[in-house]
């Protein structure tokens, strides 16, 4: 323990790195995290509007998430766009679909 503090006091390199790496990772895993969290919000969203026949914010609500969230996976950008046709075909309007 006290060579893993001293280490750390004496600016160590290989532990200045070592940190920098776990700390990257750890940043990483809350930005991931963070970006599911909202994701789901939007969904969640997107089906309350559905179920209360609000199709077109539906529409919009997911293209403005697709379109303005950077880190959306091509995946996930493809579930949306499903979504968004979904709500297009229930308002009849396959145009949008």
């Amino acid at each position: 323990m006290h060579e893993t503090i001293m280490r750390c006091l004496n600016l160590d390199t290989d532990w200045i790195e070592y940190h920098a790496k776990s700390s990257a990772i750890i940043t990483e895993s809350i930005e991931q995290e963070q970006s599911s969290l909202t994701q789901a919000k939007t969904e969640r969203k997107a089906f309350e509007l559905i179920r209360t026949g609000y199709f077109d914010k539906v529409i919009s609500k997911l293209e403005d998430y697709w379109e303005n969230t950077g880190k959306v996976d091509l995946k996930s950008r493809g579930w949306l766009k499903q979504l968004a046709a979904r709500a297009a075909h229930y308002w009849e309007r396959t145009d949008l679909s």
